[in-house]
């Protein structure tokens, strides 16, 4: 299995360092201008980050979340029929797509009446899911009385919901919304700090993060308010009962190593909440898990040096010279939050690659099973920019990153511009 992999490393490798010099030999490509009342990326000069480059991502996602969407039915049996192997494959592909249209909507980079429509739509697919996942009673969300130890499901389902109450008053989902948001309110208050639990039977640590972000900004002001304590409570256990010693930042879950698919989502939701930590916990990340080959640059999914126990599984994507996929991903939504310019910058000038790459890959034959992190998966489909539509949910996410509030310390961001005609607007 090690001699595959390094041949496995040393073809890609060749595919690379031929992508590069096609890429240096090449013509500038064409990329949309943005409008010149888009304002600098990040508050600096245009320039310092390809905001073209980010501007042509996530149109390019827009437009195929906006076709997929069109047939709701038929999307929810596409994302079950290519995601449903994945742990949360009945959850994120609808839920994270939704994220990444309430960033939309609250930079004020597509139209907000549009992404209210397309996030109700995912979440009246994704309702039924969760429902059944945690065993709702009569199929109910609003009839739960604990959150029975799913803070996966829950606090995904919440945070989704909360954005949504932070757009539209329309109060369609608040019996649902208030319901989970007690529960994992009584759940937080529970653990006293510690995690809750993210299934019956394991915890990553991850979940808490995300469920306190879905109280942080809801409307009711004793959950916002009892937050605030629960978080300075839960940061506290976090640094008393689950430091990783080598790196400083927090195990993923109970003995496990940080992994970067969990890190970058993390960071992603404490800049909502706490900007300043944050930061110092990003930079204890950039110090254990930024790898930068030259050719190639991105977050690793285990600490630079460390004994992995696997290779790369169904949540870190392919890891590749180290880089982990989700990792990487997510990771530019680490680095907008994070103001980190440089690594952004870096990680944007990659992102044209990745056509190329997968397009190569599927001519050399290596975009289909038995690939390790595709087993049981669908092939590589060019239709995603990232090969798969997990992997286009997670972009529109991390591409879109926004403040939920604007006294956020980087102010609201507006990388990608304003849709083109078509995207973005409402269905005729």
């Amino acid at each position: 299995m090690q001699m595959l992999n390094i041949m496995l490393n040393m073809r890609i490798l060749i595919l690379l360092l031929f992508l590069l010099t096609k890429v240096a030999r090449a013509e500038p490509p064409s990329l949309p201008v943005l409008p010149a009342t888009i304002p600098a990326m990040l508050g600096r000069p245009a320039g310092v980050v390809n905001t073209q480059i980010l501007a042509k991502a996530t149109t390019t996602l827009l437009r195929t979340f906006d076709d997929l969407l069109k047939d709701p039915v038929r999307y929810d049996a596409q994302a079950i029929r290519e995601c449903g192997l994945f742990p949360e494959g009945r959850l994120y592909p609808f839920a994270i797509p939704a994220l990444g249209y309430a960033n939309l909507a609250l930079s004020g980079n597509a139209n907000k009446t549009y992404c209210i429509l397309q996030m109700r739509k995912l979440i009246d697919l994704m309702l039924p899911y969760v429902a059944q996942n945690v065993s709702a009673p009569n199929g109910r969300l609003e009839e739960i009385r604990s959150y029975g130890k799913h803070g996966t499901w829950l606090s995904t389902l919440n945070l989704v919901l909360t954005c949504y109450a932070m757009l539209s008053d329309d109060g369609r989902y608040e019996d649902i919304h208030a319901t989970v948001s007690r529960v994992l309110y009584d759940a937080l208050q529970e653990a006293n700090g510690g995690p809750i639990s993210s299934y019956p039977t394991y915890t990553w640590n991850f979940d808490t993060i995300m469920a306190l972000a879905s109280l942080w900004y809801y409307k009711n002001p004793s959950f916002a308010a009892g937050s605030r304590t629960l978080l300075r409570q839960h940061l506290a256990w976090r640094e008393q009962h689950a430091k990783h010693e080598p790196t400083g930042l927090t195990e993923s879950f109970r003995g496990e190593m940080p992994r970067g698919c969990d890190v970058s989502m993390q960071i992603c939701l404490l800049a909502q909440m706490d900007y300043a930590y944050t930061k110092n916990m990003y930079s204890k990340y950039i110090q254990s898990h930024w790898v930068d080959l030259g050719f190639a640059a991105g977050f690793s999914e285990w600490p630079r040096g460390s004994v992995v126990p696997i290779a790369a599984d169904v949540d870190s994507g392919p890891v590749l010279f180290g880089i982990g996929a989700t990792a990487t991903g997510i990771g530019v939504g680490a680095a907008i939050a994070m103001h980190d310019e440089m690594r952004l910058q870096r990680l944007v000038s990659e992102l044209p690659l990745v056509p190329m790459a997968i397009g190569m890959l599927k001519q050399v034959g290596l975009a289909s099973p038995p690939m390790a992190w595709f087993q049981g998966l669908s092939a590589l489909n060019d239709r995603y920019i990232t090969g798969f539509l997990y992997g286009d949910c997670m972009m529109l996410y991390a591409l879109t990153w926004t403040p939920y509030s604007t006294t956020h310390p980087i102010g609201v961001l507006s990388v990608a511009g304003h849709p083109p005609q078509g995207v973005g607007s409402p269905d005729p």
